[in-house]
């Protein structure tokens, strides 16, 4: 019998076979793990470049907004040709279906080696809405892989309150809010503030200081928010003086303005005018800046600034009107209006009195008329001083009830640097009706007087009383060119990823 003999040959072939197919097989995935690891790094990598790209976008149109705080809303931006013809700066060339005004791409560049492009779009601030921006940016390499980021800037400004001041006076001197005070806005002081009473805050209250209730409660819709920064005034206003010589209208001497919609009727007593009457479009800058007194009243259609180095006093009949300053008695009446069921005369109003009274509302379907006053000293209600053809321009000594009108309303943003918000003689004037500001009242100092009550009985014994109703537009915007805190700057509200715009060429 054959011995049948055991052959392993086989077994150790195949053996040998699926090892090497196995080590094989291990070999393709670890390379084709490099190879997409080097893919997602370099992937990675360059998703991280267009992200940096598109702050640096956002980061370039913030610094054109701290030369200029409104230049977002320029219409013709900055163009900058790069050395190879680019555009380095911010041209708007569209607007898009959400309402942002696209600009020009911009190349990106370290020293002159091309990294990439970015596209920026910008959206005005509307009511409680801040200024927002998106930008896209990409790398010059991989045009296809795209980031974009929205921010959400906001600047601090005067305007933001109903109601700001520098102090609440002291001693004798002391301006407490006091029974049937009510602030329909926020409140700033820089000091502290006085309550005497049972006063109602609508909104929120802003002190450096702390809020004292010498007696009674302040009642405080909002929040309350004690040592916060001050907001200071600037050492000098230097520039809107040359928005008024550069685009603007620049006097000298005691000024009469009449504001008709968009038109300025102007009397100066500047030896080179000679109190003869101007006739004015509103200026391109928006500002008129005044070297000396001005009175004023009117109804503005548009937007517009007047700053004064002196008293600025506020009518409620035309000043310009030659054949009544002799007697204010035969001036025209500026005008009247109906708000909230009360009956004012118009010191200064808006064509479109559509302006957000409530602190939730929202939206920019409101009123695009808004008014600026500064004044260096201080801004007055005239009650007994009017224009007139002397040296010094105007007299004082006229009948209260040839120049005060029963109640008055003022439609604007009005700030004294150098003084306050006051009635002329409200210690002594007649008794008037109601007195109100609907936007924003701002003083260097303590609040001013409107008139004088009765402790016990709270009644009006001379003057006007007042209730002031704050314009909520005025949390985001500003009249043009309006001064701003010296320690102002933009900060980013918010900061986030967003899915990519179309890129307009």
């Amino acid at each position: 019998m054959k011995k049948l003999l055991k052959n392993n040959n086989g077994a150790a072939i195949v053996t040998v076979v699926f090892i090497i197919a196995v080590v094989f097989l291990l070999c393709v995935a670890l390379i084709n793990f490099n190879d997409s690891h080097t893919k997602n790094v370099l992937l990675s990598g360059q998703i991280e470049d267009a992200l940096q790209i598109a702050e640096a976008g956002y980061n370039h149109f913030m610094s054109y907004l701290y030369m200029d705080s409104e230049f977002y809303k320029s219409s013709e931006g900055i163009s900058n040709p790069g050395p190879a013809g680019e555009e380095l700066g911010f041209v708007p060339i569209d607007t898009d279906s959400a309402g942002y005004h696209v600009y020009k791409i911009i190349t990106y560049r370290s020293g002159n080696n091309i990294i990439g492009h970015y596209q920026v779009r910008v959206k005005p601030p509307s009511v409680n809405e801040d200024l927002t921006l998106i930008s896209t940016g990409w790398t010059d390499q991989d045009p296809e892989i795209k980031k974009s980021v929205k921010v959400k800037l906001h600047k601090r400004s005067f305007t933001e309150y109903v109601d700001f001041t520098q102090s609440s006076g002291t001693g004798n001197n002391t301006v407490y809010w006091t029974t049937d005070d009510v602030a329909y806005g926020p409140v700033f002081c820089n000091g502290d503030i006085f309550v005497k009473g049972f006063p109602i805050f609508m909104d929120n209250v802003y002190t450096a200081g702390k809020v004292v209730e010498e007696s009674g409660e302040a009642k405080i819709l909002g929040k309350k928010y004690e040592n916060v920064e001050p907001a200071m005034f600037p050492v000098t206003n230097s520039e809107i003086k040359n928005w008024a010589e550069n685009g603007g209208i620049y006097l000298e001497g005691r000024t009469c303005i009449f504001i008709d919609g968009t038109k300025l009727y102007i009397r100066n007593n500047h030896e080179e005018y000679k109190d003869e009457l101007l006739e004015r479009d509103l200026p391109k800058t928006g500002v008129v800046y005044v070297k000396g007194k001005v009175f004023i009243s009117g109804i503005l259609d548009g937007k517009l600034t007047v700053y004064a180095t002196d008293d600025i006093y506020i009518t409620g009949k035309n000043p310009t009107e030659k054949n009544g300053w002799n007697n204010p008695r035969n001036a025209t009446m500026t005008g009247s209006i109906t708000v909230d069921g009360y009956n004012y005369n118009i010191g200064i109003g808006y064509q479109n009195t559509n302006i957000p009274l409530d602190r939730n509302a929202t939206g920019s379907n409101y009123s695009d008329d808004m008014l600026g006053l500064i004044s260096e000293k201080n801004i007055i209600i005239a009650t007994k001083t009017w224009p007139y053809d002397n040296l010094q321009g105007y007299r004082s000594n006229h009948n209260y009830n040839n120049v005060m009108v029963p109640e008055m309303i003022i439609y604007g943003a009005v700030m004294s640097t150098g003084g306050q918000f006051m009635v002329e003689d409200f210690d002594k004037a007649p008794v008037k009706g109601r007195l109100s500001v609907y936007g924003s009242k701002i003083q260097n100092s303590s609040r001013g007087a409107v008139g004088t009550f009765d402790e016990r009985t709270f009644r009006i014994i001379s003057g006007y009383n007042k209730q002031d109703r704050f314009d909520y537009r005025f949390k985001t915007m500003s009249p043009p060119h309006f001064v701003e805190p010296a320690n102002s700057g933009w900060e980013i509200r918010s900061w986030e990823e967003i899915p990519n715009p179309k890129i307009i060429q």
